[in-house]
Order: C-alpha cells, then sequence, then structure tokens
C-alpha cells in the first residue's frame, strides 16, 4: 500500500468512528426529547380532563385523542428512526472492521496480531468474526424498551379518556 492509500484509510477509520458516535448522541437526544413529549402529553391530557365530574364531554375527548395519537405516531417515527440509526451504526463499524483488516491483516508484527485475536472482547473485530455487529444491540434494546413503556403509557391513557367519556369511571 502506499502511503497515500494509507492516509486514506486512515482518515476513513477515523470517520467511520465519529459517525458512530454522532448515532450514539442522537440516539440519547432522540429518547430525551420523546420522553419529554409523552410527559408533555400526559400532563396536557390530565389538565384536559381534570374537573370535569361523569362523562368527558366530546370535545374534550377528541382534544385529548388527537393528542394521544399525534403522540404515539411520534413515538413510532422515533422507534423507526432508532432502528435505521442501528443499521447505520452496523454499516460504520463493519466499514471499521474492514478498514481494520486491510490495514493490520496482514501485519509480520506479532503484537499486531495478537491485538486482533486475543481483543475480540474489546471491538477489535475482523469481517466475518462471529461477534461482528448485527441486529438490535443491547443499548439500543434498553431504548426500544423504555419506549415500549411510553407507549403503553400512552395506550393506557388512550383507554382512560375513552373510559371516561363513555361514563365509565
Amino acid at each position: 500500500m502506499t502511503p497515500e492509500e494509507i492516509q486514506f484509510l486512515l482518515a476513513e477509520y477515523s470517520q467511520a468512528w465519529q459517525q458512530i458516535n454522532a448515532i450514539d448522541e442522537r440516539r440519547g437526544k432522540f429518547l430525551q426529547s420523546l420522553t419529554t413529549v409523552v410527559i408533555a402529553t400526559i400532563g396536557a391530557i390530565g389538565f384536559l380532563i381534570t374537573g370535569q365530574a361523569g362523562e368527558l364531554p366530546l370535545h374534550r375527548t377528541i382534544e385529548a385523542v388527537a393528542l394521544i395519537a399525534v403522540t404515539l405516531v411520534g413515538c413510532l417515527s422515533v422507534t423507526f428512526i432508532l432502528l435505521a440509526e442501528r443499521e447505520a451504526n452496523v454499516r460504520y463499524r463493519k466499514k471499521g472492521n474492514v478498514i481494520r483488516q486491510l490495514l493490520l491483516g496482514n501485519a509480520a508484527s506479532p503484537a499486531i496480531q495478537d491485538y486482533l485475536k486475543s481483543y475480540k472482547h474489546l471491538g477489535v473485530l475482523l469481517p466475518g468474526d462471529a461477534q461482528e455487529p448485527k441486529g438490535v444491540g443491547s443499548t439500543l434494546s434498553a431504548m426500544l424498551i423504555f419506549v415500549a413503556l411510553q407507549l403503553l403509557g400512552l395506550v393506557g391513557a388512550l383507554i382512560y379518556v375513552l373510559a371516561r367519556h363513555a361514563n365509565y369511571f
């Protein structure tokens, strides 16, 4: 490999890791924003239906259902965005693994070969390694569980509003 090719691959590797870090930051911002919107929605619904004794009037029911529906659509959109971000994360990680293989795979140094073989648990992976990223990772799984709990809360609020409108409470 020429020095220019090596420099290009190093820059490409650096860019891939910058993208991965940016994805992780965006995930947190998405979840934080979504949680804020869900809490605000539940608070707004509480405000809409508080003080209404007996059957909830139709206009209040429609307002509450509309708020919940918009928030549910937002939750589902964020879920799809998080899944798409995971796909991008996996692609960038695999790209980094390919570059690692290109730069270090044929290195004669025993220390480099030890690095490539002995540190799989730290993410030093090469294309084809069994641990190579795929599917939904543990961090995203936890985030999706949290989003699911928020969705369940919204569905519960929807059921409550409709039950109040039907005068079950």
